[in-house]
């Protein structure tokens, strides 16, 4: 009997063969993974083939502990591979529509309203680059920016698509038209998940020819290279988006609690004039019984901290490229997705329900692995359970998981910051690019001054950033951009930017410590630095190769100028455009056909035709070369006469 790991596995190789099918199975998986940008591609598969309709999930220790929310009996959990440990194992999350609070509060995804949208526009476009869209409309901005997005990030994926292109239906195409390929289906992917997430229907402005190419990529290999650009270039849009969103969600908070403080005021100072005169000092007025810092009087919790602003959607702790299908999951991570077209979603009221898209109630449906012993037991609260499972011990019960909620509700978060070894954590983990970590170790092996080492740095790691684990267990996100890197708690809401410069320093020491690279990726050194020294070989051949054709090319310019044709009858020439069939000659005149109109002729005069017969590198056969052996014996002959 397979275990419950080898049917996960198989589920995620089949489920990724399929995704390229069709157009439709395509788009219907981008529609699934606009919501759950955060995570890698691998991570998305699974979580689309158990849960399509998911919209946020972390594990249960997450809901628990960060977000006060515990997980209904019964509910059942999206599988994820781990390959962190010594071996692979499953971890199971959880959908936000499998849990509850005390209160039903719902959880709120961050939603881009219209009143927002022309700085978002703006802050996309201080980001990517000018989209040279004029109208205001969003869809347009969203298609510019993923033009420049794509653009600029496209290159090292298609240089790993040739690489695993074998077998599949890309393997008959040149190198190019197969890099064009890749790049006109990310346009449409990245383009159709950033706008389902904005709550803008794709399919208003994608009809499926754009997906025309999609069945090429056939082969796992293929696969997992298109889905990995897309899944991190959407990343890259979407989370630059949310920052602008909590960014102006941050303000007009800040703006009602100014707002509610001065109305505390002027309430105080006519309550103090109307019935206790003016004597009275302003700071001595009665204590305020209306919302307050976030609790109201009877000390009921507001609507949950901006709920997602905190959520942590997963490290993207992988390289630029992950390698096919077979690939593993290495971060638990809560996934970011809403129901319907960009609105928000309230929780279920019961245990068991689950709301689709739609935002109607729906029946519990199976997850796609469809095996007993998968589902997770129903709980009871009561001492009348009389059925037992060993699954108990991974899903406590709901009022264990309300106490555990409680004890730390109580506790007093400590303060943000990053330590030395957070920096250093974040620092030996590269680029996040192929193999970004033995570039900056090879480049820290000569010596450079700061200026060049801080404009190396900018260049390797470029603009964008992942999800982040702290030492201390709390999550947050790295980001790098052209003025360092960022290191931001999702709990705290605190960053700490640390500039390149610092950067530098920092990865300077750890090298010369010997603290950049694991013991395994020393043992490897060896083979990658063979491997560059191969590759820069090849290149400096391939540049040889092109100086000489070049210089090839140059050579018959020039030779092309003073040049004599000889040509004859039936001979076909390149005038300009068009080709034309020799009818006729003789010292004057030359007599030329259309072949696409073969009754007709033309008559040119000859000195006309010679001339532009040099134009075009199509009529060079007709060049008459001296014969080399009557040069050399000319050349002898000229050496005896003198």
């Amino acid at each position: 009997m397979a275990t419950k790991l080898q049917v996960m596995s198989e589920l995620a190789t089949q489920t990724t063969e399929q995704l390229t099918a069709s157009v439709e199975n395509w788009t219907h998986f981008l529609d699934s993974a606009a919501w759950l940008y955060k995570y890698p591609f691998h991570e998305q598969v699974l979580i689309h083939a158990q849960r399509p309709d998911a919209t946020a999930c972390a594990p249960i220790e997450l809901w628990n502990d960060t977000f006060k929310r515990w997980v209904n009996k019964g509910a059942k959990g999206i599988a994820l591979i781990d390959d962190s440990g010594q071996k692979p194992a499953l971890r199971y999350l959880f959908d936000v529509s499998d849990t509850n609070t005390r209160t039903n509060i719902p959880f709120k995804l961050w939603e881009a309203k219209p009143e927002q949208y022309s700085q978002i526009v703006e802050e996309l476009q201080n980001h990517f680059g000018e989209t040279g869209v004029e109208s205001d409309t969003l869809p347009e901005h969203i298609m510019g920016v993923v033009v420049n997005a794509v653009s600029d990030n496209y290159e090292d994926y298609a240089e790993q698509l040739l690489k695993v292109c074998d077998g599949s239906a890309l393997a008959d195409k040149e190198d190019a038209e197969i890099g064009a390929t890749l790049l006109m289906q990310l346009l449409s992917s990245v383009s159709h998940t950033v706008m389902e997430r904005m709550g803008i229907n794709p399919r208003d402005y994608f009809k499926g020819e754009e997906y025309a190419d999609i069945q090429l990529f056939n082969t796992p290999d293929t696969i997992a290279q298109l889905g990995a650009a897309t899944s991190d270039i959407s990343e890259m849009v979407m989370w630059q988006i949310e920052r602008s969103v909590r960014s102006m969600e941050q303000q007009e908070r800040n703006t009602l609690a100014k707002t509610d403080k001065v109305l505390q005021n002027e309430d105080r100072k006519s309550e103090r004039s109307d019935g206790y005169g003016t004597q009275l000092q302003t700071e001595r007025g009665l204590s305020d019984s209306r919302y307050r810092d976030g609790r109201a009087a009877n000390g009921a919790d507001r609507q949950i901290r901006d709920d997602e602003e905190s959520v942590s959607q997963g490290e993207s702790q992988r390289d630029i490229q992950r390698p096919a299908a077979s690939e593993q999951t290495g971060r638990a991570s809560l996934g970011d997705r809403q129901g319907g077209a960009g609105t928000g979603r309230n929780d279920n009221g019961a245990d068991g329900e689950s709301r689709g898209r739609d935002g109607e109630l729906e029946s519990k449906r199976s997850d796609g692995v469809g095996a007993a012993d998968e589902q997770y037991p129903a709980q009871s609260r009561g001492s009348g359970d009389s059925g037992y499972s060993p699954q108990l011990s991974l899903f406590p019960l709901a009022d264990k998981q309300i106490e555990q909620i409680e004890q730390a509700e109580a506790e007093t978060a400590s303060a943000f910051s990053i330590s030395q070894a957070d920096l250093d954590n974040e620092l030996v983990r590269g680029s996040g690019f192929e193999h970004g970590k033995y570039r900056i170790y090879s480049f820290y092996k000569a010596p450079h001054d700061a200026q060049t080492a801080v404009a190396f740095l900018k260049k390797e790691y470029g603009i964008g950033g992942h999800s982040h684990t702290l030492l201390d267990g709390s999550r947050g996100f790295a980001n790098h951009d052209g003025k360092g890197l960022e290191i931001e708690s999702y709990e705290t809401k605190a960053s700490t930017t640390f500039s390149w410069r610092t950067v530098h320093n920092r990865l300077s020491e750890l090298i010369a410590l010997d603290r950049y690279l694991t013991e395994k990726e020393k043992a490897y050194l060896p083979t990658y630095e063979q491997q560059q020294a191969e590759r820069r070989l090849q290149q400096a051949e391939e540049a040889a190769a092109r100086e000489a054709l070049k210089a090839a090319a140059a050579a018959m310019d020039e030779r092309r100028k003073d040049a004599e044709y000889k040509f004859s009858l039936g001979d076909e020439v390149q005038l300009g455009a068009q080709t034309y069939t020799i009818l006729g000659y003789d010292d004057e005149n030359v007599m030329l056909s259309n072949p696409k109109y073969p009754l007709l002729s033309e008559d040119m005069p000859r000195d006309i035709f010679e001339r532009r017969l040099r134009e075009s590198e199509v009529n060079d056969h007709l060049i008459i070369f001296e014969d080399p052996l009557l040069l050399w014996k000319n050349h002898k002959l000229r050496i005896r006469q003198k």
